[in-house]
């Protein structure tokens, strides 16, 4: 079969669609049954083959280096899961990127024909920013099963303003979790964090930190002024209470 002959049996993305793909910040592709890559934005041509066209190539192999699909090598597919759901399916993958692996949130959506049937697949892949699959010399590090777990429930309560309760033993790495909750897909926009220990007897210490307190409210310890949290500029102030008993 010659290569005309293949392009013509591809699949094509619609050009309105490639074109509002194109402007978007965040990488996104269109592939379809058979995984093949249709249209890729300039974020994902930047992030994951600079040098090379990615259109025909699969999915899985430039993103993750993988020689068969995502499920079939042990990782969560969202195409998969559409296949199964016919509805928009989100998972959390480990991807190859020039900066090395980095923990991506995967959106799936799939695009219906005339008759109902699902032909191609839109995705939009975030940067979970604070994470790593690979030693570095911050952030959170992990690459088995129950890190990924926790990644998940990390990207689910991110987006949100609802507080999260983190359990576990102590050097568990509690605090790193509280630290990246802000900062891993940037959605709650906080400018500052803190953490509070209270464990500490000194109450009224909590108080000064939590509502703030004028100079020389306390010990030399609070030398200068402190703003309440709701007072804190430029999008807010993210805490962490530690050892609340």
């Amino acid at each position: 079969m010659s290569p005309k002959t293949r392009a013509a049996e591809r699949p094509q993305a619609p050009p309105e669609l490639a074109s509002y793909l194109e402007g978007l910040a965040e990488p996104h592709i269109v592939f379809d049954r058979r995984y093949r890559i249709v249209a890729a934005n300039a974020a994902y041509r930047r992030q994951y083959s600079p040098e090379a066209s990615v259109l025909g190539r699969t999915c899985y192999e430039v993103s993750h280096r993988f020689d068969v699909p995502c499920d079939l090598a042990g990782e969560s597919c969202p195409y998969a899961r559409s296949r199964e759901s016919g509805q928009r399916e989100r998972v959390l993958h480990l991807h190859h990127t020039p900066q090395g692996e980095a923990y991506i949130d995967i959106e799936l959506t799939p695009l219906a024909d005339a008759g109902g049937e699902a032909v191609l697949f839109v995705e939009r892949m975030a940067p979970l920013r604070a994470t790593q699959g690979r030693p570095a010399q911050q952030g959170l590090i992990g690459r088995s099963p129950a890190f990924r777990e926790m990644l998940e429930q990390v990207v689910r309560v991110a987006p949100s303003e609802a507080s999260a309760l983190l359990l576990g033993e102590s050097g568990t790495a509690k605090e790193l979790v509280a630290r990246a909750l802000p900062r891993v897909q940037r959605p709650r926009g906080r400018s500052r964090w803190s953490s509070v220990d209270c464990r500490q007897p000194a109450r009224d210490a909590v108080r000064g930190e939590v509502f703030g307190h004028e100079r020389g409210a306390f010990t030399r310890r609070h030398r200068h002024a402190h703003r309440s949290w709701p007072e804190t500029p430029n999008g807010g102030h993210a805490v962490s209470f530690e050892e609340v008993r």
